[in-house]
């Protein structure tokens, strides 16, 4: 990776945050983290995610894009996805089967945050009926 791009990720990484502390429950602020999410450099991705995730249940429209990057090639932002899939706590077929796949990675920490995904979403569910 070059000096330029590597500058270029930080500036946007910066802008998304700045932008979640003056907009921070706007629909607006929701998109900006959702093209955050396909951003070449992965700090930029994992900035969005976390940003998704402070917002919570807010962030709804943005869980397909969480799924896929369930699936991203940087372990931090895999881990972020399952912890933002939690926050926001929306369940459909897409989420559990993605947060069940999760559940079977190598690494520990990613099949906990899955498994903690799912009994809340669980929970959540069973709350509402």
């Amino acid at each position: 990776m070059n000096a330029v791009t590597k500058d270029k990720a930080g500036i946007q990484s910066a802008a998304m945050e700045a932008l979640s502390r003056i907009i921070p429950d706007s629909p607006r602020m929701v998109e900006a983290a959702r093209q955050g999410l396909k951003a070449e450099h992965w700090g930029t991705r994992l900035t969005a995610v976390s940003i998704l995730g402070k917002l919570g249940p807010k962030a709804k429209e943005s869980v397909p894009d969480l799924v896929k990057a369930l699936t991203d090639w940087k372990f931090e932002v895999r881990c972020a996805a399952a912890w933002t899939l939690m926050k926001i706590g929306h369940k459909d077929d897409a989420v559990v089967k993605a947060l069940k796949e999760a559940q079977k990675s190598e690494s520990k920490e990613l099949r906990r945050l899955a498994t903690d995904a799912l009994e809340k979403i669980k929970a959540a569910q069973e709350k509402s009926e």
